[in-house]
């Protein structure tokens, strides 16, 4: 056996979204650059299915903010 102890996944809203709803991810890493994008044609974080209400949402505990140059960094574990 490997002893895999942690993945790192790194990719779009796609496979964010799936993989954050088959259950699989622990630990989350966003990073914030001081822009808005603006329009209904920009790309979300996590695509997709909509949550129905702010109570269906992911919720993330153990949070730390820290500012990695301009940007801002949010890591946090998700909710089970």
């Amino acid at each position: 056996s490997r002893q895999i102890t942690s993945v790192m996944i790194e990719g779009g809203s796609s496979l964010s979204a799936h993989a954050l709803h088959d259950g699989v991810v622990d630990k989350v890493v966003f990073f914030i650059a001081p822009k808005i994008i603006c329009g209904r044609d920009s790309y979300p974080a996590t695509g997709g299915r909509a949550c129905p209400s702010l109570e269906d949402a992911y919720r993330l505990r153990d949070l730390r903010v820290r500012r990695v140059g301009d940007d801002l960094m949010v890591e946090g574990y998700v909710v089970k």
